[in-house]
């Protein structure tokens, strides 16, 4: 067996907020996978409906994971363009209520979630910003609440051809400080601890006017403050759609020996899974050197090489691969790396035949696989 090169790293981006991306969206992987595989069997409606909440949450976290790293790369400009799908705007002020309702009870305050307007309606609008505008929302209120109540009030309107959303967050805190609000709008502003604010505000305001809106706020009728947005959404033409049951290959023809290098061990075992359930034969390893060794022992027909492992990185492991005498060079390799555009590019200069992005999505999954086994068959 040839010596292993030494990992030089996979060149990718060193910024702290790609690496804390990167590490939020490592452990997310799993955690859909596997939500979609409970999905796929025998449950209860309420069962059923957990699942569902906690795949929304999972996906809820990778996608708030990449709209930073997309303000990061657009210099943290508000106007970043927002994601325009159709949003069920009732079921997700229901799933949130429902979770603010709990942590008033452990706070021992009051919790009412109102709504008015017509939430029947089909509309668009990027879900994961209103999903987070309305957490920072949530977040500062219970955070200066120390009796009381909270209270949140959505109302959505028709406005020409689309419509108009507004929500609002009433806390129990001490009002407004005396110099007004706007200070408390500011990146990294803190202020006192009574009123609260902090980098939840300036995103709020960020995301709320790079939807075409605004962030607001003023003093409540009898006391404690309301923080708000307004921001317009378009008239949808189709409904959001479901979770739906992970995919499975229908008895392929070719069953294929497929070797995963993955240093994490729960994305190993959901990948193995997964792979399982997709009529082929899982075998794991844990770094890129002994990927090498086993593909040049014989007996391996496609290799899922994760990016960044100790030892020998899934680049320089695919590098190595190619390098092999004979029919093992030509061994297919698919990338699987949690970093998108030039580390992609990265990946299949150094030979790999398709690259998939972390957390991976089961349906593109078994079609990069099954394209292998379609050219092997």
């Amino acid at each position: 067996m040839p010596t292993p090169p030494s990992s030089t790293g996979s060149g990718l981006n060193s910024d702290p907020i790609a690496i804390a991306a990167h590490e939020l969206r490592t452990p997310l992987g799993p955690m859909l996978a596997l939500c979609d595989l409970v999905l796929a069997g025998p449950l209860d409606e309420t069962q059923r409906a957990r699942i569902i909440a906690l795949r929304e949450a999972a996906e809820h976290l990778r996608a708030t994971a990449t709209t930073l790293l997309d303000r990061a790369r657009a210099g943290a400009d508000p106007a970043v363009p927002s994601r325009d799908a159709p949003v069920d705007l009732a079921a997700l002020l229901d799933t949130l209520a429902e979770g603010y309702a709990a942590r008033a009870r452990a706070q021992g305050l009051g919790w009412e979630a109102t709504r008015e307007g017509d939430f029947g309606m089909s509309v668009a609008g990027d879900a994961v910003r209103l999903r987070a505008m309305v957490e920072n929302l949530a977040d500062n209120a219970f955070k200066v609440t120390s009796r009381g109540s909270v209270r949140l009030h959505a109302a959505l309107e028709p406005q020409g051809e689309g419509a108009r959303l507004r929500v609002e967050l009433h806390d129990g805190g001490p009002g407004l400080p005396p110099g007004g609000a706007e200070p408390l709008f500011a990146p990294y502003v803190t202020g006192d601890a009574a009123h609260g604010a902090g980098l939840g505000l300036a995103v709020l305001r960020a995301f709320a006017e790079g939807m075409g809106g605004r962030a607001f706020a003023r003093n409540g009728e009898g006391g404690g403050a309301i923080f708000g947005f307004e921001v317009p959404l378009r008239r949808a033409t189709a409904r959001p759609e479901s979770p739906a049951a992970p995919p499975v290959a229908a008895s392929p023809a070719t069953s294929l020996s497929v070797l995963i290098a993955e240093d994490n061990p729960a994305n190993g075992q959901v990948l193995s899974v997964l792979v399982e359930r997709f009529g082929h034969r899982p075998l794991l390893v844990g770094n890129g050197a002994e990927a090498l060794a086993r593909v040049e022992a014989g007996g391996v027909d496609l290799v899922l090489m994760d990016a960044e492992m100790p030892v020998l990185d899934g680049l320089a492991a695919t590098r190595a691969i190619r390098a092999l005498p004979g029919p093992l060079s030509g061994v297919p390799v698919i990338g699987v790396t949690a970093h998108g555009g030039e580390a992609a590019a990265r990946f299949r200069d150094a030979g790999a035949d398709a690259v998939i992005a972390k957390p991976l999505d089961v349906a593109e999954l078994l079609a990069a696989i099954t394209a292998v086994a379609l050219r092997r068959g």
